[in-house]
């Protein structure tokens, strides 16, 4: 939204008053769609599975976190387990950006999501990767 269209919109609010705050909610939920336009547009690359880019493979390879795409395997400590139940943030530092499940992908995943054999996409410091890809009961190849 352009700064006319809030104008215009901020403008035919009947209380002047409250023109100010609507102003400001109005850039900020823009700010917002942005921002989410912005994180799926990165997660794409993955999504379709298209080759990355070498320039944006040396940026990530020199970024501090890591980017992790994991199953859950039957019978693992988190099949069946929400995310909150996991506390996956507080014993990994990893963070859940995406959740795949039957082919259709959930961005920001809720605390409450049930994970049932679902991929999910993770960020975070490499310390994290071998304690995740254990709770979700997969072996890592090579080195991490």
């Amino acid at each position: 939204m352009q700064d006319e269209e809030i104008s215009q919109k901020v403008a035919s609010f009947p209380r002047w008053h409250y023109q100010f705050d609507l102003r400001g909610l109005l850039h900020l939920a823009t700010a917002s769609e942005t921002i989410a336009d912005c994180a799926m547009e990165m997660v794409w690359v993955v999504e379709k599975g298209e080759e990355v880019h070498p320039v944006l493979s040396v940026a990530i390879s020199e970024s501090d976190e890591v980017v992790l795409k994991l199953t859950v395997s039957p019978g693992s400590p988190a099949d069946g387990e929400t995310l909150d139940s996991l506390e996956i943030e507080t014993e990994t530092g990893m963070y859940a950006l995406a959740v795949n499940r039957s082919g259709r992908w959930t961005y920001r995943p809720r605390d409450t999501y049930r994970l049932q054999g679902d991929s999910l996409l993770f960020t975070g410091a490499p310390e994290g990767v071998e304690p995740l890809a254990e709770l979700f009961g997969q072996e890592l190849e090579g080195p991490t």
